[in-house]
């Protein structure tokens, strides 16, 4: 049986995954948004769409690199001295 150390490095590699599915989903979406060719009148409402497509890449990013600084911590606790600072 696993210890809890083991599992937890096993929770977040499955979370890290997870965001990286995420992350690939919001880029291929913001590439298909780029290519989208519309009416004057959905200009405004399609920048919105990319603007927001943008700021949830941001965050995955962030979140992902959050998910690394814990794995680090349970692989290599001597690193507990080392503050996790991520701003999402």
């Amino acid at each position: 049986m696993t210890n809890a150390k083991e599992r937890m490095h096993q929770s977040i590699e499955h979370v890290i995954e997870d965001v990286l599915k995420m992350r690939d989903l919001v880029i291929k979406l913001s590439r298909e948004i780029h290519e989208l060719h519309v009416s004057h009148e959905h200009t405004k409402k399609l920048a919105l769409m990319k603007e927001q497509i943008g700021e949830l890449h941001t965050r995955l990013e962030g979140v992902q690199e959050f998910l690394i600084l814990c794995e680090n911590r349970v692989v290599h606790p001597s690193d507990m001295k080392t503050e996790i600072d991520v701003i999402l």
